[in-house]
């Protein structure tokens, strides 16, 4: 299932960028997952909020060991669903 955010895109957002990436230690990629989008996308929205970049290998092979776990998976959706909320409240529309 593909969902998209029409009318604003989330790249507006930065601190909840940042909250995610920095604060709560997600990848490009779980936040690609997170924000219906790809990994490139999300690169692009931190170069443009001037968010700094963890060292790639280093994420690498943190979100993978992490990400195989049940509780990563669980803690991923549950952010999912808080962002989801927080822009529909925005009157930000997600369409599949």
């Amino acid at each position: 299932m593909v969902h998209r955010i029409k009318h604003k895109q989330p790249y507006m957002v930065r601190s909840l960028l940042k909250d995610l990436y920095i604060k709560e230690g997600l990848s490009e990629s779980e936040l690609a997952d997170i924000f219906y989008t790809s990994r490139s996308t999300i690169h692009r929205w931190l170069l443009r909020h001037k968010i700094p970049l963890r060292d790639f290998s280093k994420t690498m092979i943190e979100t993978h060991w992490c990400s195989q776990t049940k509780e990563r998976k669980q803690k991923i959706e549950a952010i999912r669903q808080k962002v989801r909320d927080k822009f529909e409240e925005m009157g930000w529309i997600f369409e599949e």
